[in-house]
């Protein structure tokens, strides 16, 4: 893991490293879907303020996007 040598906010952290994530899969010929785009960023940022996933996460984003659970299912290959 990297060390920073200022105190940087970890939602920051998250975020840039995610950010550089993202743009390796670009590099690398990954394309990502809009469905799948949306899910990859809800969950960087339940970690950048959590710190962790739980189950209930996944209950709140279903209340939360009831229509969009079906979708990502698909999206990410998963029996809908």
């Amino acid at each position: 893991m990297h060390q920073e040598n200022e105190l940087v906010p970890y939602p920051e952290c998250v975020a840039a490293n995610f950010k550089a994530w993202m743009a390796q899969q670009q590099a690398a010929g990954k394309a990502f879907t809009d469905d799948q785009r949306w899910w990859l960023e809800k969950m960087a940022e339940n970690i950048a303020s959590n710190l962790r996933i739980e189950a209930e996460v996944d209950v709140n984003l279903k209340r939360a996007q009831a229509l969009r659970q079906a979708v990502l299912a698909r999206a990410f290959g998963a029996p809908g």
